[in-house]
Parts: C-alpha cells; sequence; structure tokens
C-alpha cells in the first residue's frame, strides 16, 4: 500500500508533526509505504522528512495559487502513483482535492483545529465553507470528539463519513523524569505565538504571582514581540523567557514543574499529550478537544481568564502532593491511550477501508 500524505510545509505545526510521526510509524511497521510531500518546501525541520514537494506561495485565498499548486501536484501524483492520498489541514486538502479530480484516488482528509473561519459570518469565511463542502467529499478523521462535532454541525456531513482519531506521541522520546527540587517555581508553556494561542493571559495571571515564579515560553510567532511588550508592560520581563524555537522539546519539559496552556480555540494540543507523558502536571483552558486529552488528569480553566489561570496556578504550586498525583495520573493515561503507536493503528485501518473499496 503506497501512501502520499500531503503537508503545508512553510510552517511547522502539530499537524505536521502528527504527518511525521505516521509517516515514520508505519513506514518503521512495514505495513505501508508512506511518503511525506509538501505544500511549498521552506521549513527546514519540514524539508528533512519529505520525500517531495511542489511549490506553493501560502496564498490560499487566491485561486490562482490554489490551482496552480493543485496543477503542479496532480503531475506529481501521476508520477508516484500513490493508492491513497492523505491530506492534512485545510489548504493542503483543497489542492489535493483539486489535484486528484476527476481521478478515483481516494482522499483522507486530516482535519486538526477549530478556526474562527468556520463560524464567522465574514463572506470571504463563508465563501471557504462553501469550497469546503464542495470538494472535500471523501473521508474526514479529526482529531477529537469536539472536532469532529463541530464539522458536522457546521458542514452538515454525515457521521458514518467521519472518524475520530485522537493525535498521539512519542511516548519512548518524552518519559517521565524527575526536576530538581531546589530550584525557583517554574510554569511552561509551548506555542506557536499568536493571539489565538492567549499566552497574554497567561502573563496576566503570573503578574499576579509570588515574583519569584517564572514562565518559559517555547515557541516562535509573529506575536512575539508584543508579547515581549505585555510582559513589560506588566513589569515581568525578567520573569519571563522567551525561548523561540526549541528542538529538544523533552529537555523544556524537563525543566519546568508546571504546564500551562492557555489557548483560545484547539484541536486536541500535541504539547498537552508531551507535558503529561514527561510527567508534567497540566493547566489548560477547556476548548476544542482538551478535555478529552486531560480526562481528569489534568485542571480545566475558561479561556480569556487570567484570574483563574493565576488560581490554579497558585493550588498546584503550593500543593506538591496534588501535583505530582496529576503528573503521574497523566503519564499513565499517555502510555495507553495517546501513543503514536496507537494512533497510527488506527490509520492503517482507514487506509485499508479507503483502498479496499
Amino acid at each position: 500500500m503506497r501512501i502520499l500524505e500531503i503537508v503545508n510545509g512553510r510552517f511547522y505545526g502539530g499537524g505536521q508533526q502528527v504527518a511525521i510521526d505516521l509517516k515514520n510509524e508505519i513506514n518503521a511497521r512495514g505495513q505501508a509505504v508512506v511518503e511525506l510531500c509538501l505544500l511549498g518546501a521552506t521549513h527546514p525541520k519540514m524539508i528533512a522528512e519529505a520525500a517531495c514537494s511542489v511549490s506553493y506561495d501560502g496564498k490560499y485565498n487566491v485561486p490562482s495559487s490554489v490551482v496552480a499548486a493543485a496543477a503542479r501536484l496532480r503531475r506529481l501524483v501521476r508520477r508516484r502513483r500513490p493508492e491513497l492520498i492523505h491530506s492534512h489541514g485545510w489548504d493542503a486538502s483543497i489542492v489535493s482535492a483539486l489535484a486528484l479530480w476527476p481521478s478515483r484516488i481516494p482522499q483522507l482528509v486530516h482535519w486538526h483545529t477549530t478556526d474562527e473561519w468556520l463560524s464567522s459570518d465574514r463572506l470571504v469565511h463563508r465563501a471557504r465553507r462553501e469550497l469546503t463542502s464542495l470538494l472535500l467529499t471523501q473521508h474526514v478523521v479529526t482529531v477529537s470528539q469536539a472536532t469532529k462535532d463541530h464539522l458536522r454541525d457546521t458542514f452538515d456531513w454525515p457521521s458514518e463519513r467521519m472518524t475520530v482519531v485522537r493525535n498521539g506521541v512519542d511516548t519512548e522520546k518524552y518519559q517521565a523524569i524527575e526536576r530538581r527540587e531546589d530550584t525557583a517555581f517554574v510554569v511552561g508553556t509551548a506555542a506557536r505565538l499568536s493571539p489565538p494561542k492567549g499566552i497574554e493571559y497567561l502573563l496576566r495571571a503570573l503578574a499576579g504571582l509570588p515574583g519569584t515564579w517564572s514562565l518559559r515560553v517555547a515557541g516562535e510567532g509573529s506575536h512575539r514581540s508584543a508579547l515581549e511588550a505585555c510582559a513589560k508592560e506588566l513589569g515581568i520581563a525578567e520573569r519571563v523567557e522567551f525561548l523561540g524555537r526549541v528542538d529538544d522539546m523533552a529537555g523544556f519539559y524537563r525543566s519546568i514543574d508546571l504546564f500551562v496552556l492557555p489557548s483560545l480555540t484547539e484541536g486536541l494540543p500535541l504539547c498537552v499529550l508531551e507535558a503529561m507523558a514527561s510527567e508534567r502536571a497540566v493547566i489548560a483552558t477547556n476548548v476544542g478537544g482538551v478535555s478529552e486529552a486531560l480526562g481528569s488528569a489534568g485542571l480545566l480553566v475558561p479561556p480569556r481568564d487570567s484570574d483563574a489561570l493565576s488560581e490554579k496556578i497558585r493550588l498546584l504550586a503550593e500543593n506538591p502532593a496534588r501535583r505530582l498525583d496529576l503528573a503521574k495520573h497523566g503519564h499513565a493515561r499517555v502510555q495507553a491511550e495517546f501513543s503514536r503507536k496507537v494512533m497510527a493503528e488506527s490509520i492503517l485501518k482507514l487506509y485499508a477501508g479507503l483502498t479496499t473499496r
């Protein structure tokens, strides 16, 4: 079975990591040959993992850019002759659908997030939804039940055409390692630095906590300078470390006492699973599939609520026994339910079903 995974290669995020993990896990099993193909090959981490690419400028709202990328992908598909296309993310899925028409090669659409355009009344967003309904007519896999429910309500897609396959992480890479007890309390977060990730609310929460407690932020993005200015305005600049891109995320989780995700929207965040696998207690906003990941192994707060974040951080910082109990519960939960092996097994079943129809 020959599979071509299509993903935007112009940046690196959770969807990209899932595509990489699936490729590596499935190829290691020998049950299929999965090749990663990039739409736009600019991010070095994605280039290192890819077998092929097509030129794409990332202008998903410009019809000529999308059609041109689809034409290039169609030529590549004819050369590679895959049995199935597995597309990750909206633009990769739209380009793939156009490239495959009118062939009979099946497409599996992997939906990772629930974004503003799915419910916005703006004309451009309504048009985007119409295009989605028109072109994405094959099987859809979502990373959480919450994402599936949202898409079903938005597009009126039948449930039998949608499957939930929750994200998984490399449980051998992220393992439980204790942090030294003689260091000051450190909160950590990891995200693309953009407004939907809600980092500003975490900064405001930190401002109301003891001055010896600090925050480490892993990730890069267009909102970094605004967040640095916010930290300075709050008088906590010396307590916040913006790390930028972090290649050793396992080391990052080892360096913190508590992981906090203040996002305003999510699918099923890998960083939460990684923190749990690393045996770090987690506080996160109750958005998307976050509650499905945490279960009872973490604490949930409403989005956009700095006071609630501050309260829960203080609770766990001052109660190490409770923090350790949540951390161990989370570690066991990821090992049992959210490994990339479990994720790959579910995807392989979908591949088999779609290629034998």
